[in-house]
């Protein structure tokens, strides 16, 4: 999930195309964070979208797909482009782990 809180949007995700199991509980307890932490946000009605996407191709790549949703919202606000094959989650992990590497004595 994206929360967007200038707008007022949740933008919901999974990489096993599952979102609408979950759409109304997830507004549901969001509303009641926002009226549990914030009287000022009380009244006001969220929006929540589904992103739409192609679904996870296998079992063990939804961590990765998850980060290249992230990436790909945040550059063109959309994901629809991001490729879910078993090849392009490999390529993006090996990417990953490339990247840990560079920096692991940079924190």
């Amino acid at each position: 999930m994206i929360i967007m809180m200038v707008e007022q949007v949740l933008f919901l995700m999974d990489p096993m195309g599952k979102e609408l199991i979950y759409q109304s509980k997830l507004h549901k307890n969001w509303s009641l964070f926002l009226w549990m932490t914030s009287r000022k946000d009380k009244g006001v009605q969220w929006k929540t979208t589904i992103l739409k996407h192609s679904n996870q191709q296998d079992c063990s790549s939804c961590g990765v797909l998850i980060l290249m949703f992230a990436k790909e919202f945040l550059k063109t606000r959309q994901i629809s482009t991001v490729q879910t094959s078993a090849e392009a989650a490999m390529e993006a992990q090996l990417h990953i782990a490339r990247t840990l590497l560079v920096y692991k004595g940079a924190a």
